[in-house]
């Protein structure tokens, strides 16, 4: 029995320190913040793509990729 519990102590600190069980890089609220502001920011450049596509606004010009 000793040896059994030595060997569970030993795997799950394997698993502790080998990174499947380490906590991620952000927290759940950073996580959902990021995850918020992507979206904003993706809807804003729809939108902005749709106004261009039907003329109704110039483009913003708010990437450098802008090649016109």
């Amino acid at each position: 029995m000793t040896k059994l519990a030595c060997l569970l102590l030993m795997v799950g600190g394997m698993f502790g320190l080998g990174g499947c069980l380490a906590s991620p890089a952000y927290t759940g609220g950073e996580n959902g913040a990021r995850i918020l502001r992507t979206w904003d920011y993706e809807f804003k450049q729809g939108i902005e793509d749709f106004d261009y596509e039907m003329m109704l606004l110039p483009p913003s010009h708010s990437t450098r990729w802008n090649l016109y």
